[in-house]
């Protein structure tokens, strides 16, 4: 058992003894304070938000995430969405940097020179 574990377990023994000895024993078996076991989740609600709070993705039932087929549509959409953009992105950069050395920019010297064989 580490030192820390002990430490802990000293701690909610000595100083813990008004509580029942199930919380207190299972403070000492997994080395929590028992008052951390002991005490109960608050049931308060948040406060409701205003309109200036309420983004798409965060307001209740909002039209993005109403039902699963709508969700659905909206990721496919966004996924193809961002695929074209990549894809466009990417092979502009590609042309860009290899600019004369590709067939499409050379083709044309190919033609004209078997014209002239003819």
């Amino acid at each position: 058992m580490s030192i820390l574990a002990l430490s802990l377990t000293n701690l909610t023994s000595s100083t813990h003894r008004s509580t029942t000895t199930s919380v207190s024993a299972a403070a000492r078996a997994t080395s929590v304070p028992s008052q951390w076991l002991s005490q109960t989740p608050s049931t308060s609600t948040p406060p409701p938000s205003t309109s200036s709070d309420r983004t798409l993705l965060t307001s209740n039932r909002s039209t993005v995430i109403r039902s699963n087929i709508t969700l659905l549509g909206t990721v496919f959409a966004a996924a193809f969405g961002m695929q074209l953009a990549f894809d466009t992105g990417s092979d502009r950069v590609w042309d860009s940097m290899n600019r004369g050395r590709q067939w499409k920019d050379i083709k044309q010297r190919y033609i004209e020179a078997a014209e002239d064989d003819e």
